[in-house]
């Protein structure tokens, strides 16, 4: 993918421009979640780290 003037130009094709494969999932295997900290400010803001 190269950029023309600044920027990444959209596919004419659909899709997103890749493949999964079956051998790409046995790599790499879904490992689960794990729920991110979220601190609440007096201002109402939230940030999660």
């Amino acid at each position: 993918m190269r950029m023309v003037d600044g920027r990444f130009p959209l596919s004419q094709k659909p899709g997103l421009g890749f493949e999964l494969t079956e051998a790409s999932l046995v790599k790499y295997p879904f490992a689960g979640t794990r729920p991110m900290a979220r601190m609440f400010h007096e201002d109402g803001s939230v940030t999660e780290w």
